[in-house]
């Protein structure tokens, strides 16, 4: 535990057990990008990267597309990501017939009134697949609480993770109780019926008690209103440590009132732009430690501090947080009306002060490791582009509060953005302020190279011709570029579509847009066989090869036979309604042969004549 040599990876940690299916999961991110996300859905269908890579752009071409469509395919009821408006990052422009611009189906924005929306929570249910081992198996919850966005970054994070058992538990935890609460106060913004069923799960599950939780595990969720994390933290403690990357002199304030010895280790930049003399003489009586953000030519760790820490300790023992709250009282819900949507783990016993300043500060000597120092205070010196990225912060945000709402034209094939008067007025004085210092333009994702300026936006209404429907969709691209210096932000919201209904047609045009037989097919073995791979099968080796013709669909399965197909849809029904819905939206091309329809009428009798048989065996 806190080795800095030991890394887990989100991915794993998100991936189902082994023997079991992801029925439904939530996460919650104060941003996000379509590479970290697609590389979640694909953990979610216990599909792999195919090649390693060591940047975003490499990650994303190393992605079998076949395996990601199947993926949105099969969980865009089942999954749903909560993220704080404006988070969505953009990077190059998308083709226009990437599966990103399908990812409005499964993410969903919160834009709080004050505040941000800020927490990372993942709560995953697993469901058994049905096979002879797994008979007596029962469905798993799984929950992560931690400081780790949905994004490429490789800074170094903390989380705690659960998993239990869903056995009809009806003993109510604080775990457990923390977990509803968070699902029914995100059910409020969409999917209530997703994030019921969690819940459900959540709470008829018995997690068992670790030792770094024996005496106290609480999920400690904080929104708008209830309870504020403040409170939770010990009135009185004799020593704590924090880790944070952001840190803010109002709450540091707070927290000296109620700690005797404070170790601190955050970064250089944070406690420099703190403007008060009286707080710096405090903390000098404290050790403040910051970290360096490079790797050392010796080999020593790289650490982009992330983490979320705090550990306190007193006569009465010692008491843990992990989570997303900064130092900051917006994060813990001190600091007024401006309060921040956060989430944390409270466990007791944690670890020592002592302990963890052993193993994560300090190397095997004793001495701080190299990318650590003690805290000398620096002269602020912000050079111009710190100015100008903290000014497109500002700019970032002020356009992310600017609702949009968009429509589909058939006859004209057109997408056309609209304003309401409120919102055209907020658009028209923001770009009065801003305007000569940025170009601020916008696009539909699917038709970026058709950027309009918002200029023209703030007076009237914009259409986007030469559109398809596959082209409708709730994503569009703020770009703003500083007209002084080479800084170009970009980054995704959701506009509200006019024509919700039409989603599903959307995506059925879209199938149809790549649809081929070779597609159809590929997809078929994904679905069935959970990889781009063709199942070796000890049925197929035993048979002849007349058999061996006589069970096969050559033009569309390859090798595998009427038993292959029907022991995966045995062992995950829903692989069955799986591809029912992708031979619907595929009828009447020339994906879908005569053959395969046989075929799959052959299956689907197959398979009822088998649930019937097993039906009467266990009656």
């Amino acid at each position: 535990m806190f080795e800095p040599t030991e890394r887990y990876n989100l991915v794993e940690l998100l991936r189902p057990p082994a023997g079991y299916r992801l029925n439904g999961a939530v996460g919650t991110t104060y941003s996000m990008d379509f590479v970290a996300l697609t590389a979640i859905l694909l953990a979610f269908v216990d599909s792999e990267i195919e090649s390693s890579a060591e940047d975003a752009a490499d990650v994303e071409r190393s992605y079998n597309p076949i395996q990601v469509l199947q993926a949105f395919l099969r969980l865009r009821d089942r999954v749903r990501i909560f993220v704080q408006r404006g988070g969505i990052l953009a990077a190059g422009k998308t083709h226009r017939l990437s599966l990103q611009r399908l990812y409005d189906r499964i993410v969903t924005e919160v834009a709080p009134e004050h505040g941000c929306f800020h927490p990372k929570v993942w709560v995953c249910q697993f469901e058994p697949r049905q096979t002879v081992e797994r008979q007596t198996a029962r469905p798993l919850v799984r929950v992560i609480c931690g400081s780790r966005n949905l994004s490429t970054s490789r800074c170094w994070e903390a989380f705690t993770a659960f998993e239990g058992v869903v056995n009809g538990s009806r003993i109510a935890t604080p775990l457990k109780s923390g977990v509803r609460r968070m699902l029914e106060q995100l059910g409020d913004q969409a999917d209530k019926e997703l994030l019921d069923e969690l819940s459900a799960a959540v709470m008829r599950a018995s997690f068992p008690s670790a030792k770094p939780f024996a005496d106290r595990c609480e999920f400690r969720f904080q929104s708008a209103s209830g309870d504020d994390l403040w409170s939770r933290f010990p009135s009185r403690v004799a020593r704590a440590l924090v880790v944070t990357p952001f840190v803010r002199a109002g709450f540091l304030r707070q927290l000296l009132s109620r700690v005797n010895d404070l170790t601190l280790l955050t970064t250089q930049r944070e406690l420099d732009r703190i403007d008060d003399v009286k707080l710096h003489e405090l903390l000098d009586e404290h050790e403040i430690l910051v970290v360096e953000s490079s790797g050392d030519p010796n080999g020593d760790a790289q650490l982009d501090l992330h983490a979320k820490i705090y550990l306190c300790e007193d006569n009465s023992g010692t008491l843990g947080f992990i989570g997303s709250a900064n130092a900051s009282s917006s994060a813990w819900g001190c600091g007024g009306s401006a309060r921040n949507w956060e989430a944390l783990v409270a466990f007791a016993p944690a670890v020592s002060v002592a302990q963890f300043r052993k193993a994560f500060l300090c190397d095997g000597d004793g001495n701080l490791r190299r990318w650590i120092h003690p805290y000398q205070r620096l002269e602020v010196r912000e050079t111009e582009q710190e100015k100008l990225e903290d000014e497109s912060d500002k700019l970032k945000d002020a356009l992310a509060r600017i609702p949009l709402e968009l429509s589909w034209c058939e006859a004209q094939q057109q997408l056309s953005l609209h304003l309401t008067r409120s919102a055209r007025k907020e658009l028209g004085e923001l770009l009065h302020r801003r305007a000569t210092a940025w170009d601020i333009r916008l696009a539909p994702m699917a038709l970026e190279e058709q950027m309009i300026g918002a200029d023209a936006l703030a007076v009237e209404d914009q259409d986007f011709s030469g559109a398809t429907l596959s082209d409708y969709g709730e994503f569009m691209v703020w770009q703003i570029s500083s007209r002084a210096q080479q800084l170009v932000r970009r980054f995704i919201v959701k506009a509200r579509l006019r024509q919700p209904e039409l989603l599903e047609k959307r995506e059925t045009e879209f199938l149809k847009a790549i649809a081929s037989k070779t597609t159809f097919a590929e997809l078929l073995m994904v679905i069935l066989f959970d990889a781009a791979v063709r199942p070796t099968d000890s049925f197929l080796q035993s048979l002849g090869s007349s058999d061996r013709e006589n069970h096969r669909n050559w033009t569309v399965l390859g090798d595998a036979c009427l038993e292959d197909v029907l022991r995966a849809c045995t062992e995950d029904p829903t692989k069955m309604d799986d591809i029912d819905r992708l031979v619907h939206a595929l009828d009447g091309t020339d994906a879908v042969d005569q053959s395969f329809k046989t075929f799959w009428q052959e299956l689907q009798s197959a398979f009822l004549v088998a649930a019937r048989a097993e039906g009467q065996a266990r009656d």
